[in-house]
């Protein structure tokens, strides 16, 4: 059953901790004037593409026509709210450091290291269907619940990093099998079949240094990217990278920072790089000096999604359009680290930015803020994290969508 935790709920960004600035980001761009879902015309400007190891590789004809709808120049981008999730209509017990999953029919699936060791999965409107796994190191059990994801056929992956272990679930919640996971992952996504890609520093003799790895039901397959063996500042950064699937089998990555997203095959060769230079995004990592009421939070991107469509969706968290020196000091602040977890009230510090980028040209086709803080959870679905009635969490699932005039590709 899950457990309220009663102690202070800590500011984190996600997957990382928090690290304040140098000295403030420029946010002029898109602070001034900004409202809850306030979109920008579709531009390219500030966006670049390089290619280097190999040619630029775009979607094909074929590939293209799977599209079904495309947008005109008048589209927008539109949150929608798929659930609300915060009465406990079921033997569970809300917490505020939930990971989420969702299906490709819609349902939720949401686990937390305060579970033990148990995943709830909720129907598509929020109410509770049915709780997965147990308590343990068996079959099937979990002790703690450090990240959740679909696979294949709505497979339901669970990964345990104390036990260093990924259970697999069906879409019905039975267990089918499980495989042990090296030391040193930070983040990880699905690939086909048993594939995943990880992101972090394993340490073996061949893989210690390099930041990406392929693992084959957690046998490591070969390691990929730069070598980061001289370690220094930014050297956790180095390893904490976001992951998403991309067409022909390649993989996207990026770090928090700076605006760089690559592209590598599924053999781990580095393909082509899409690069923005904006002023609301640095373009270096930032030093912590203090907390979020003494200088504003690094903006950073918190995770990339390939509609499979044509279309590079990045998600970013930004200062706050009304952030000031002691903006709301109220706010309990702490350091704490994981993924796909929105686990504290981010909106006092946080606003989200929405792009998506045409995969095959490097531009920037449509951008969306929002003021909320939004954190993404795979799939194209994002999850906001509030309190109410005196602390008790509240998390809405959403969905973006382009919406407004549109014409048939075929």
């Amino acid at each position: 059953m899950f457990s309220i935790r009663k102690s202070a709920l800590s500011v984190a960004v996600f997957g990382s901790a928090y690290l304040g600035l140098m000295s403030c980001a420029d946010t002029t761009d898109n602070a001034a004037g900004s409202h809850e879902g306030d979109a920008v015309a579709p531009s390219t400007t500030g966006a670049t593409a390089e290619t280097l190891g190999a040619e630029a590789e775009s979607p094909s004809l074929e590939e293209r026509q799977q599209v079904d709808v495309e947008c005109d120049s008048d589209c927008e981008v539109t949150l929608i709210t798929l659930a609300v999730v915060q009465d406990s209509a079921g033997p569970y017990v809300l917490v505020p450091d939930a990971r989420f999953a969702i299906s490709s029919v819609g349902s939720i699936f949401m686990g937390a290291p305060a579970t033990e060791g148990v995943v709830v999965q909720l129907n598509a409107d929020g109410t509770y269907r049915r709780t997965i796994g147990a308590t343990g190191s068996g079959p099937g059990e979990t002790r703690v619940v450090t990240g959740l994801a679909i696979a294949n056929a709505d497979t339901l992956l669970v990964m345990d990093a104390t036990l260093r272990r990924m259970n697999r679930y069906d879409a019905s919640g039975g267990f089918i099998d499980q495989y042990q996971l090296p030391g040193g992952i930070r983040k990880w996504t699905p690939l086909s079949g048993s594939m995943i890609a990880v992101s972090g520093n394993i340490p073996t003799r061949g893989s210690s240094g390099f930041p990406l790895h392929l693992l084959d039901r957690g046998t490591l397959r070969f390691s990929f990217g730069d070598d980061t063996t001289t370690f220094g500042r930014g050297q956790v950064s180095a390893f904490n990278r976001h992951l998403a699937p991309a067409l022909h089998g390649h993989i996207w990555v990026a770090r928090r920072f700076p605006y760089r997203i690559e592209l590598f095959s599924s053999d781990g060769k580095f393909l082509r790089a899409i690069s923005r230079d904006v002023s609301w995004f640095p373009d270096k990592e930032y030093v912590s000096v203090g907390g979020p009421q003494v200088a504003p939070p690094p903006p950073q991107i918190t995770g990339l999604f390939d509609d499979q469509k044509g279309g590079l969706w990045v998600y970013l968290l930004v200062p706050d359009a009304e952030w000031r020196p002691g903006h709301r000091e109220t706010i309990r602040s702490g350091v704490h680290a994981g993924d796909t977890r929105p686990e504290t009230v981010l909106d006092p510090f946080f606003d989200t930015i929405i792009e998506r980028i045409d995969a095959a040209s490097g531009g920037v086709t449509h951008h969306v803020r929002d003021r909320r803080a939004l954190l993404p959870v795979g799939s194209g679905h994002l999850v906001s994290y509030s309190e109410v009635d005196g602390g008790v969490p509240r998390y809405e699932i959403l969905a973006h969508r382009l919406q407004g005039k549109t014409r048939s590709s075929r």
